[in-house]
């Protein structure tokens, strides 16, 4: 089997069978996966790409948001931009946080946002805004 590396990191060259498309997969997720079908033709066979501990699907786009808020928390530079800001316990739980941001007005285009900026990602202190929301407030922070 084919592999490079990008950044240290090992990944695999994997051939899609129904698509003949090539993709990488790092290493470390490989070993996780159920088939060499793509993200785009697995669903066709009805077949789950990645093992996941909460069963839910990883390519939803709440999935990402919820990664993306958990990096951010635990960033290795996050002090300069989050201090200790953390993501509560009930979150840390993806089905929890799924069932939340459907809930709370969850769309594609929008950002989730700490309404007080001083707390952690909790239910009560979230929301979702626009882009352009999100930028006023941070520049606002700032003063710029």
């Amino acid at each position: 089997m084919d592999f490079y590396y990008i950044k240290s990191k090992k990944y695999f060259k994997l051939i899609c069978p129904e698509c003949n498309k090539e993709r990488g997969m790092r290493s470390d997720a490989y070993n996780k996966r159920k088939s060499d079908m793509c993200i785009v033709c697995s669903p066709k066979h009805n077949i789950q790409v990645f093992k996941s501990t909460h069963g839910m699907d990883t390519t939803h786009p709440i999935y990402k948001r919820w990664c993306a808020m958990k990096g951010r928390c635990n960033a290795k530079n996050k002090e300069k931009w989050y201090g200790n800001i953390e993501v509560c316990e009930e979150w840390l739980d993806y089905k929890n946080f799924y069932d939340w941001s459907l809930l709370n007005g969850f769309k594609q285009e929008l950002e989730i946002d700490r309404i007080d900026e001083t707390k952690n990602y909790c239910p009560e202190n979230c929301q979702f805004i626009t882009h352009k929301e999100n930028t006023k407030k941070i520049k606002h922070l700032f003063g710029k």
